[in-house]
């Protein structure tokens, strides 16, 4: 996946929801591009994306595979059958990937589920998710998944702190100090806090417009503060 952009992803995932209709959740492990590599407590803009075009998104525990075992079974199956090395080009990978993905759901039965196919066990898969709208985006969704969230860090010798890459001046009194920093999905402000809760400051959080979510823009506009 690090061969793909954010974008790059996001168009993949908009082409299999146009497809075969939007998810009501998504589950990632922790790797590049959806999760955060530097800080897996930070949301993506990938992931804020799928949060405001309201989409569950479920990250695996680190280092447990095993919570995804089933897409990890399939996908190591699905490489074997589909042979990529012998594929003359695209089309021809596609139109196996195709045919593989036909027989894990109609054609393969598991002994474990009352030897019932995936497609019999679960209907929905052939009926598709619900319609996907690629102008369905509502911003105060990210703001409220957001605001959710609260990140302890500490204030730099300088007197600054570090959050999506956006510098706070917090102040040198507060230099070395453990501070916790939350999104105000109201005022749409950074609210930098105290371990016991008192207000230090508040300053512009990060751009959660509709066009800013869409183009996954929303952390590389910030500015020092």
């Amino acid at each position: 996946m690090r061969q793909i952009s954010p974008l790059q992803a996001k168009e993949a995932v908009e082409q299999t929801m146009r497809l075969k209709g939007k998810p009501l959740k998504m589950r990632f492990d922790n790797g590049y591009p959806f999760a955060n590599t530097s800080d897996r407590y930070l949301p993506t803009a990938l992931v804020l994306w799928l949060v405001s075009i309201d989409i569950e998104v479920i990250f695996n525990a680190p280092r447990s595979p095993q919570q995804n075992g089933s897409v990890e079974c399939t996908q190591r199956i699905s490489a074997r059958w589909a042979n990529p090395a012998k594929r003359t080009d695209a089309a021809d990978l596609q139109a196996a990937l195709d045919e593989v993905a036909h027989d894990h759901l109609h054609v393969l039965r598991q002994r474990n589920k009352g030897d019932k196919t995936r497609a019999e066990q679960y209907p929905s898969l052939c009926s598709g998710g619900k319609e996907y709208d690629c102008a369905g985006i509502n911003p105060q969704k990210a703001k409220d998944f957001l605001s959710k969230f609260k990140w302890v860090r500490q204030v730099y010798a300088n007197g600054r702190l570090c959050i999506f890459s956006q510098k706070i001046v917090v102040g040198k009194a507060y230099a070395k100090q453990t501070v916790a920093v939350h999104y105000d999905q109201y005022t749409e402000q950074w609210v930098v806090t105290l371990t016991d809760g008192k207000e230090i400051i508040r300053v512009p959080g990060p751009e959660l417009s509709l066009e800013a979510i869409k183009q996954l823009t929303v952390f590389s506009k910030n500015l020092s503060t």
